[in-house]
């Protein structure tokens, strides 16, 4: 799982990177614009998710109880600092929302997430690869 979700991540990275380029908040207006940032963050944030419990397992860690407590418990063990901590759960959050719909979509939320939550995630992506390749070493 591991290596298939840091390709993935790569290329979510750079899809998002591309997105910014051309998405200011009113562009998140467009119902097309919109539906591509939402699900490429989505995707984005399961995929931290995804790696975050992996990472966790790897180190013989209790599971979170949820997606946002993953980065917590990352934190605690000191793989990501408090800030990256921080805007990766409000990532896995906002993953909930755009899958559940729990509220309407804050299109100001999305631009933020788009504009300001990506260097955490590579952050994150390094730092995730590099523990998934200490736990897969022979011992």
């Amino acid at each position: 799982m591991g290596e298939a979700h840091l390709e993935l991540l790569d290329r979510l990275l750079r899809e998002l990177d591309r997105l910014a380029l051309r998405t200011d908040r009113h562009a998140l207006e467009d119902f097309e614009r919109w539906l591509a940032v939402g699900h490429a963050l989505q995707l984005l944030a399961q995929c931290c998710i995804d790696l975050g419990q992996s990472v966790l397992r790897g180190m013989a860690s209790p599971p979170a109880s949820t997606y946002a407590e993953v980065f917590e418990r990352l934190a605690e063990v000191g793989l990501i600092d408090d800030h990256d901590r921080g805007v990766l759960a409000a990532l896995a959050r906002l993953r909930n929302v755009l899958v559940h719909l729990y509220v309407e979509i804050d299109l100001d939320r999305l631009h933020e997430a788009l504009h300001s939550d990506l260097d955490p995630v590579r952050r994150f992506r390094s730092a995730a690869a590099g523990a998934l390749s200490e736990t897969n070493q022979p011992g």
